[in-house]
């Protein structure tokens, strides 16, 4: 290692670093390093400047196609205070969720939050099968707990460009059931919604054709995860069906109708405008 000396010159207020080591090149001239280089490591310096060659790379680098997320992503950091903790909405209070592989986190949104970190966890310290999740919305979908769990807990921390780690919910907790979400029901060979969007107000017309009687329960959540309609053992009949939903008090936006029996879960979007 090259041994440095560094001498703190002070004239007339002015406070800057000398490197007066000698260090030569391959050539035998001595090197005079530019010490209020801004890529530099001296110390002292009342300002500091690039060179232009520095300043030259600066700007191609920014123009070029991999720093396009610079030039078209512009916004004003948010450095309002966070100081209130997050609302647990869904699941608290140990509630029983199904589908086990398929649940909505769901929370009130917290002043002046930009972000969110989700924890998961099968323990009260939050150190077994811990899971780490960042999301911009008030709820975050799971598609990968585990089945006939009673020892779920979840917690959220609110962020922003400023505050971190400040105020966190309490952990809540929720057990998980043995439902599977899967993409068909055996006894369901057809499902379509029309018509689909459909207006404010008419009737949701579920068109199904089924392989035999069967007993299952409807349900509709909305695009931030809040369910808005629910019909507990609604009896679908063998061959063509069609089931009435009413629309009248849902407000207008995408929605997700599920069918859901021991079997699994069969899901639909719907836009309702």
């Amino acid at each position: 290692m090259i041994p440095l000396q560094i001498i703190i010159l002070v004239l007339d207020g002015l406070v800057c670093s000398e490197f007066t080591t000698v260090v030569n090149d391959p050539a035998g001239v001595r090197i005079d390093p530019q010490e209020n280089n801004m890529m530099g490591y001296f110390i002292g310096c009342s300002s500091y400047i690039f060179t232009y060659d520095q300043s030259a790379l600066k700007v191609a680098d920014y123009n070029s196609s991999r720093r396009n997320y610079l030039r078209t992503y512009r916004r004003t950091p948010n450095t309002n205070t966070i100081s209130t903790a997050p609302n647990l909405v869904f699941p608290i209070n140990q509630e029983l969720v199904d589908p086990y592989n398929d649940i909505t986190l769901r929370w009130d949104p917290v002043p002046n939050a930009g972000f969110y970190v989700v924890e998961v966890s099968r323990s009260s310290s939050m150190d077994v099968d811990y899971k780490v999740y960042t999301t911009k919305n008030p709820f975050l979908r799971l598609r990968n707990l585990l089945a006939n769990r009673p020892d779920y807990r979840w917690r959220v921390t609110p962020y922003n460009e400023a505050y971190f780690d400040v105020v966190s919910s309490p952990i809540q907790r929720f057990k998980t059931g043995i439902v599977n979400s899967v993409s068909q029901i055996e006894e369901i060979s057809y499902m379509d919604i029309v018509p689909n969007p459909i207006s404010q107000g008419k009737s949701i017309e579920i068109w199904m054709n089924n392989l035999a009687n069967f007993q299952g329960n409807i349900s509709m959540i909305n695009a931030a995860g809040v369910k808005v309609f629910e019909r507990a053992n609604q009896f679908f009949n063998k061959g063509d069906d069609k089931i009435l939903i009413p629309s009248d008090n849902m407000a207008k936006g995408l929605y997700f109708l599920n069918i859901n029996t021991t079997e699994g879960i069969i899901t639909k979007k719907l836009i309702l405008q």
